[in-house]
């Protein structure tokens, strides 16, 4: 591993375990066993490093999706297999998944409008099955419900989230099932 790759790799942990703001470049450098000038051969600041774990993950996590989904012909089969996508990566990809939907998501809104995004690949498909003045409000039921559920399982309240996918979606596939749903009754919630 390089030391770009450790430095990375250990800021990402202690990114997620004690927030941005409360990691220091000094408890970075002592997690690599290096100089804590030897990080700022690599990034400008702890900012910088921050934000730039944050790009290159955002957007290859929006890859990931789009992979995913392409093996599906629905809207609604290929939101099913970018939620099921995103509940293995929390999983299998603890500490990544954490900080870009938990302890970072404020880093999205520096990304370019432009740039892929997790978020715009699920909004999109969820414009393809629901009203469009619900479709935020069920982007925030849907990944605040993914992340609080994460959270429980990550302290041991949810024994596991295998049956999260179904969850998450059920108020969507109610939705879509009834389209005639009141639209000023969406708007005013």
């Amino acid at each position: 591993m390089s030391t770009r790759e450790k430095i990375c790799f250990e800021a990402l942990r202690l990114f997620v375990r004690d927030g941005v703001s409360g990691t220091t470049t000094r408890a970075i450098a002592a997690a690599c066993d290096i100089a804590e000038g030897t990080i700022y051969r690599h990034f400008s600041s702890k900012d910088e490093l921050a934000l730039d774990l944050f790009q290159r993950n955002w957007e290859a996590f929006a890859t990931y999706m789009e992979r995913a989904a392409a093996r599906s012909a629905t809207a609604r089969e290929r939101l099913e297999q970018m939620v099921g996508w995103l509940v293995i990566a929390a999983e299998r990809q603890p500490d990544l998944f954490d900080y870009l939907f938990i302890a970072a998501p404020h880093l999205a809104g520096q990304e370019p409008a432009t740039a892929a995004s997790p978020l715009a690949c699920l909004k999109q498909e969820l414009a393809d099955l629901l009203p469009p003045a619900s479709i935020e409000l069920h982007l925030a039921l849907l990944m605040g419900g993914l992340t609080g559920a994460v959270k429980a399982y990550r302290v041991g309240r949810v024994p596991n989230l295998e049956k999260l996918k179904p969850l998450l979606l059920a108020s969507i596939a109610k939705t879509n099932e009834n389209k005639s749903l009141d639209h000023n009754t969406i708007a005013a919630i």
